[in-house]
């Protein structure tokens, strides 16, 4: 029997059923087998983009030094252990049973490593938003501080505050959004390194890329607003004298 995929990949305008196969490479090629069933694709492991081609062979045509055997329960499955490893002995007391696992936990075994690089990438990834955001803080913070004089000059000419505040939002959010889509696009373009490394999910995930984009703007917003609504409260005539 083969898989659906290696039919496709021969086969792609007939019927795969009927026809012959040889597995081998490099002109050590084994018996030619005749093709009796189409079985569904199945991922063997959870580090495969698709299906691979798979052929499957009858046990007594090509045996082994061990069998998988995988049963269906329709209730826990911890509870045919016993009645499962019965039936074997039946068959030949010689033959050991071992490594029963359920499929749940066949899958977490398979994917523990997968499972940690994720831990440490969303920690690292959390770390590097945190110090992000910290020095944005840090860099809008103290660009608007450095017109308080200015704002002080504004208000002593008779501006009212909330137009002061007004153009400092607005000379922040244009740096906000220079940064934010240089930033995105940047992104953008090293995603395709990162796609290699992620499965099931998007390496251009939206709404990651938007919650980010969200978070790093409204922390560049405050850290405007913050100092620039301190700034307004400052006398003029120290504001003038501010250094």
């Amino acid at each position: 029997m083969i898989s659906e995929r290696l039919a496709r990949r021969f086969w792609p305008h007939g019927d795969a059923i009927g026809k012959r196969v040889t597995i081998g490479h490099e002109g050590d090629f084994g018996p030619w087998m005749t093709v009796v069933g189409v079985a569904a694709d199945v991922v063997e492991s959870s580090f495969d983009r698709e299906p691979r081609f798979t052929i499957y062979v009858p046990f007594a045509q090509d045996p082994t030094f061990g069998m998988h055997l995988a049963l269906r329960a329709g209730s826990d499955p911890s509870t045919l252990v016993r009645a499962v490893e019965s039936e074997v002995r039946n068959l030949d007391r010689e033959l050991p049973v071992y490594q029963v696992e359920t499929l749940s936990q066949l899958v977490s075994d398979e994917v523990t490593g997968l499972r940690y690089i994720a831990i440490l990438m969303t920690l690292f990834g959390a770390i590097a938003l945190i110090l992000a955001s910290v020095g944005l803080y840090g860099v809008m913070s103290y660009a608007v501080s450095e017109r308080t004089q200015e704002m002080g000059v504004r208000i002593a000419l008779g501006a009212r505050k909330r137009d002061v505040l007004a153009l400092v939002f607005r000379r922040a959010v244009g740096i906000t959004l220079a940064g934010v889509v240089a930033g995105i696009t940047a992104a953008f373009a090293l995603a395709r390194v990162l796609a290699g490394l992620v499965f099931g999910v998007s390496a251009t995930d939206v709404a990651t890329f938007a919650g980010v984009a969200l978070l790093l703007a409204a922390v560049a917003l405050v850290a405007s607003y913050i100092p620039a609504r301190r700034a307004t409260r400052v006398d003029p005539i120290a504001a003038l004298r501010y250094e």
